[in-house]
């Protein structure tokens, strides 16, 4: 695939994206905030090579970069990772937050401890990331840009995934009423909804094509995602362009919420 080329939009911008040490959908958007000229921080689990690749990666267009790997089930440590993107770059003009963990089993099997591992990482994460990043951007009054990524499952109930769209459909109100409360700074927050998308978390059971046609059987467009795909709107929420955008979600689901 050939990569786009950019336009500056976002030169003297820094980014913090989380989840982005991996090959997926952090991975992508990083490269895509650094295509436009954006200083991107690239947040990782575990694997601190994959995040310095991905880092390594980012740099090679001609910005700033740093990997940092941290625990986001620990809010102290998503809020630390807000303070150490100003210590490493810049306070962060963009917050990306993508890191999360699914899972799919039926409810009545579900366990407190699972329960309280996908709320720590797919709700409470993004809100204390999001509030300590919205306070360096009112400290400084930059009209920052607050982008979570979602799921379709925000809105859909699908069996086995009752947990996880729980979580989902909690950061979707949450990302709303941050948009609400933060409009007055000319902060905004919106949402990405993607639906299937190609990763190196679900590429090994995609290539079984059972699975793969019961995958894809409810998507019009016949197919996943590929994550730059995702990335494009996360390029969208986070340029000047949108600035008037704020409360919304962009679903990327090649039609499968249609009523």
């Amino acid at each position: 695939m050939t990569e786009p080329s950019g336009t500056n939009r976002l030169v003297g911008k820094t980014a913090l994206v989380t989840g982005a040490g991996s090959r997926g959908i952090g991975r992508e958007i990083a490269l895509a905030l650094a295509r436009e000229g954006a200083d991107v921080l690239v947040h990782g689990h575990r694997d601190m090579d994959m995040a310095q690749q991905v880092a390594a990666e980012v740099a090679e267009r001609g910005v700033r970069s740093a990997a940092l790997l941290a625990d986001l089930s620990d809010p102290a440590a998503a809020r630390a990772l807000v303070a150490q993107t100003i210590e490493r770059l810049a306070p962060p003009d963009i917050l990306v937050s993508n890191a999360g963990m699914t899972l799919r089993k039926p409810l009545m099997d579900c366990m407190d401890a699972e329960f309280e591992g996908l709320l720590a990482v797919n709700l409470r994460a993004g809100f204390a990331l999001a509030q300590a990043a919205a306070a360096a951007m009112i400290d400084r009054k930059v009209a920052g840009r607050l982008i979570f990524v979602s799921s379709v499952n925000q809105d859909l109930v699908m069996d086995g995934q009752g947990l996880y769209g729980a979580t989902k459909g909690g950061l979707r109100q949450l990302a709303r009423s941050f948009a609400l409360e933060l409009a007055p700074h000319g902060i905004t927050s919106n949402i990405i909804a993607p639906g299937l998308v190609e990763t190196d978390f679900n590429r090994d059971v995609l290539r079984n094509p059972e699975f793969r046609a019961f995958a894809t059987s409810g998507i019009p467009m016949g197919r996943g995602a590929d994550p730059s795909e995702v990335a494009g709107a996360a390029l969208y929420l986070a340029d000047p362009a949108s600035a008037y955008v704020t409360g919304t979600t962009i679903t990327i689901d090649g039609g499968k919420s249609l009523p």
